[in-house]
């Protein structure tokens, strides 16, 4: 896949030529062709190139390096609280996100990320220990991988209180 970034209100005579070019190409080596218009990116061309049907031409384009942020960071978590937290991605074109956890019998999913980045978790009884995440963010051309430590406690139990009775007296004491 070869793909054009190209800025709409600076180049439109190239877009015009990036067009005239990609549908001939298109037409003479009978390859796929999709345009796609974002808000961060005004115009993507991309047209599929052969060499195996995977390959991708990823341009870097100064200042619009992809990045991922998780809005948590390494915690205690009591049992059967909930965990959430969002991945926050700039410059990524239309990103997946998965989750890897090392804990064995984990009740972590990938269906506990959203499409749009937000976790969600229950730990339950089988969770009990130290889950060392890897958050992945990843489009055609960019992975990030994120880690974070979430280590799942069990509550400590409430004290009980200490209410002593003092023996013929009818008087009840206390701490």
């Amino acid at each position: 896949m070869v793909k054009f970034y190209i800025s709409w209100e600076k180049y439109v005579a190239k877009v015009l030529f990036s067009v005239i070019i990609i549908f001939v190409f298109g037409f003479i080596f009978g390859h796929s062709m999709y345009f796609q218009f974002s808000e961060t990116t005004d115009v993507v061309f991309a047209a599929d190139v052969g060499y195996g049907g995977g390959n991708i031409y990823c341009p870097t384009i100064p200042g619009h390096n992809p990045t991922a942020t998780l809005s948590l960071f390494d915690q205690s978590v009591q049992l059967g609280s909930n965990v959430s937290f969002t991945i926050q991605t700039s410059n990524f074109n239309n990103p997946s996100y998965s989750i890897t956890d090392s804990f064995s019998n984990t009740t972590i999913k990938n269906s506990n990320i959203s499409s749009g980045g937000s976790f969600n978790w229950v730990p339950t009884e089988n969770d009990v220990g130290i889950h060392n995440l890897i958050i992945t963010v990843k489009d055609p051309c960019n992975t990030i991988n994120l880690p974070i430590k979430i280590t799942v406690v069990i509550p400590e139990p409430l004290p009980h209180p200490f209410v002593p009775k003092f023996p013929n007296t009818g008087v009840k004491g206390g701490i």
